[in-house]
């Protein structure tokens, strides 16, 4: 993967970073200690080996956690599959045919399930597995702060009202999530060298994306 793709995974990183819920802010690294203390590299060892076969796999499981975490939270909703009385996220046009990851999700899943039964959230593992992902195809590594709960609805029409569009500015961005304008420029940095899916930035803001490339703090958590 080239250094462009490299930084512009960190950057969605940090777009995930922004869009916490007061509900999360006492998340910790020791979540798991007592019940469940493989946890972590149980899904480090299933991650490495999925982007060892699949390195594109690595910015495609980031884009998982994105899309999750900036509809209804990191609450794991984007996982959650239709229902005769429920149409999800994963319906929603910015994610169907476009989000994947989804079986390597199912197949770590699978094995904490068999480590420790009930434990683990889905929503916790996708932020793991972010985590991971970034950190096997060179980019930085950061403490993920774990004890999130999965929720249990999720709605496609909330997808595009929730998602930055490309061609957002900065008050456009502040209006849809209330977000201050240090989130906002992260959330551009993100654009670039991902996904033709997600977008990416204006012609007249290249010069700008890499200069703050070189410049964006790459330690921020995940809550």
């Amino acid at each position: 993967m080239a250094l462009t793709s490299l930084r512009s995974v960190v950057l969605l990183v940090l777009a995930v970073a922004v869009v916490v819920s007061d509900a999360q802010l006492h998340l910790s690294e020791t979540f798991y200690d007592a019940t469940c203390p493989q946890a972590a590299s149980i899904v480090q060892q299933k991650v490495n080996a999925f982007v060892d076969a699949d390195r594109g796999l690595a910015a495609a499981l980031m884009r998982l956690h994105f899309h999750d975490c900036f509809v209804r939270g990191c609450d794991g909703s984007v996982l959650l599959n239709s229902t005769e009385t429920m149409l999800t996220e994963k319906e929603a046009l910015l994610n169907k045919g476009s989000l994947r990851g989804f079986e390597q999700i199912d197949e770590i899943k699978m094995e904490l399930e068999c480590a420790c039964p009930g434990v683990v959230s889905c929503a916790d593992i996708l932020a793991l597995v972010a985590r991971d992902a970034t950190a096997k195809v060179g980019g930085t590594s950061w403490p993920v702060f774990l004890g999130r709960i999965d929720g249990g609805a999720s709605f496609a029409d909330e997808v595009n009202s929730s998602l930055p569009e490309r061609t957002d500015n900065f008050t456009q961005l502040v209006a849809r999530k209330t977000l201050d304008r240090t989130a906002d420029t992260i959330i551009y940095g993100k654009h670039d060298g991902i996904s033709c899916s997600i977008g990416s930035l204006h012609e007249q803001q290249t010069e700008f994306l890499r200069c703050l490339k070189g410049r964006t703090p790459v330690n921020i958590c995940i809550r």
